[in-house]
């Protein structure tokens, strides 16, 4: 089951949308407020996590949509810290589900499912690459 969106940085590390997560710890505070309030924990920029600016409904920046939302791509360890400092059971669920990812990635596997798992790789990227296939 993924509880969080994982999506792939320009560099290929595994990221997770600022703002989803904020959604999925189910924090009460506006997220700009939280979002401050967490980066004073000690958070860097660059290496915990780095600033995009997000366009709504797939729109591009223009005299229409002139001011697009400052968001932020967070490190899978800064999601597991912000689980944590939360201090509730919605914390702990999203918390709990990076440790077994972890898990998961570092269990030995079998021949058959490094295949699998490089056919779904290929077939996710064709599939990007072509709209029918």
């Amino acid at each position: 089951m993924e509880l969080i969106r994982i999506e792939k940085s320009k560099g290929g590390k595994d990221v997770v949308d600022a703002r989803h997560l904020h959604e999925k710890l189910e924090v009460a505070t506006r997220f700009n407020d939280w979002f401050s309030l967490m980066l004073s924990y000690g958070f860097k920029e660059n290496v915990d996590y780095c600033r995009y600016l997000k366009v709504s409904n797939g729109e591009q920046q223009s005299v229409i949509n002139p001011n697009p939302k400052q968001d932020y791509y967070l490190t899978e360890d800064m999601c597991m810290h912000l689980a944590m400092i939360q201090r509730t059971d919605k914390g702990m669920e999203v918390r709990q589900w990076f440790i077994d990812r972890e898990r998961a990635r570092k269990a030995p596997r079998t021949h058959l499912q490094v295949i699998q798992s490089e056919m779904a790789s290929f077939c996710s990227k064709m599939s990007e690459r072509m709209p029918y296939f």
